[in-house]
């Protein structure tokens, strides 16, 4: 399993209310959060573990109680060990009321036909393949171009590259190809179509387009907003992938009258109108990817006591402050704001806690992801 951001692990050998042992999962680079814990008189001591794998698997032995999980890992274990386990709270942005940590969208002209397969020779824009969105994995970067261009979930990397060429007329897919700086510069000499639309000087490493005026509430340097500039600006057989709430901002708010002249590509083959009606919501009309949030995932049989442990450590599921144990804890699992706990009530399995997300296209091999 990819280890993203932080993971830990939280055993709880009796009672959360006695002195035994807490123990804590966390990499080697997180010793002073456990130094304080110990030195503030916390029942939590540390673990060290090398990935969010080793956490589940303390996990699926109870030998260890909880532990926090990012959206990413949250996907695959929900395809990989749907039943195991429980949710015990989800950890979110406190100031994005959506549903999903994000949403993948393929944003086309409104006139579009033909579904996938009518993106075959279109003009493609894509925030990045090194863009700093979080949580926006290989996975995610390329579900469309996957399944338009009909890919295999593991291929080589010069048949993907070379496959994209030829599906598509031109695109701006910056970012590393490959690993070997060599091979990603010989990859993007070969290929140069792929970088056509990035802009003069971008070397295919960034867009260098002209985003012109700055507005207020709209960041142009946010790989989405400039992908979705690409497509305006290439004309109605240009389309973008990109994450849904950055076309709520675009549509809404630096665009609003064009709003009408793009739809929504589903996986169906099928196309949302963006009306305003649309472009207000959290959820988008049909998506590509449904990324969950991240969340604490609890041991089947200690979960209804890991629920009790951090609802009276965090009652209000943020920073309880102070110099406290639990602040110092809070900090350490779950981050500074805005991030939030928000408690499962039904403490669902990781395969529920995701149902209505998308992740039918991940192979069981973590290389490949």
């Amino acid at each position: 399993m990819v280890w993203q951001k932080v993971v830990f692990t939280i055993a709880v050998a009796a009672s959360v209310t006695a002195q035994n042992d807490v123990r804590v999962c966390v990499p080697k680079s997180f010793a002073p959060y456990c130094d304080s814990l110990q030195s503030l008189g916390s029942p939590v001591v540390c673990d060290g573990v090398e990935s969010s794998d080793d956490c589940l698997t303390r996990l699926n032995r109870e030998a260890s109680d909880f532990g926090v999980f990012s959206d990413e890992d949250m996907v695959l274990m929900a395809h990989q060990q749907p039943d195991r386990n429980r949710v015990v709270a989800s950890v979110r942005d406190v100031l994005r009321k959506d549903a999903y940590a994000f949403e993948a969208v393929a944003v086309v002209p409104a006139s579009h036909t033909g579904g996938l397969e009518g993106l075959r020779g279109m003009k493609y824009c894509h925030p990045g393949l090194d863009d700093t969105e979080p949580s926006w994995s290989p996975r995610v970067q390329k579900t469309l171009e996957r399944a338009a261009a009909k890919i295999d979930s593991c291929p080589d990397a010069e048949m993907e590259v070379q496959t994209l060429s030829s599906f598509f007329h031109s695109a701006c897919r910056p970012g590393p190809w490959s690993d070997d700086d060599n091979v990603d510069a010989d990859f993007k000499s070969r290929f140069s179509n792929l970088c056509a639309l990035c802009g003069q000087n971008a070397k295919c490493s960034k867009y260098t387009i002209d985003m012109g005026p700055n507005i207020n509430n709209v960041d142009n340097n946010n790989r989405h907003i400039q992908a979705l500039e690409c497509m305006r600006s290439n004309g109605n057989n240009s389309f973008a992938y990109v994450a849904w709430q950055h076309v709520r901002t675009y549509f809404n708010i630096r665009n609003p009258r064009i709003r009408a002249s793009y739809s929504l590509l589903c996986e169906d083959g099928s196309l949302r109108p963006l009306t305003l009606e649309a472009t207000i919501s959290d959820v988008s009309p049909c998506s590509f990817v449904k990324q969950p949030w991240g969340a604490i995932v609890a041991s089947s049989p200690r979960a209804n006591r890991a629920s009790s442990a951090i609802r009276s450590w965090w009652p209000w599921g943020s920073n309880p402050g102070g110099n406290t144990w639990q602040s110092v804890l809070y900090t350490a699992l779950i981050g500074s704001f805005p991030n939030v706990v928000y408690f499962e009530d039904g403490l669902p399995t990781p395969g529920s806690y995701i149902q209505s997300g998308n992740f039918t296209s991940i192979d069981d091999s973590s290389s490949c992801i």
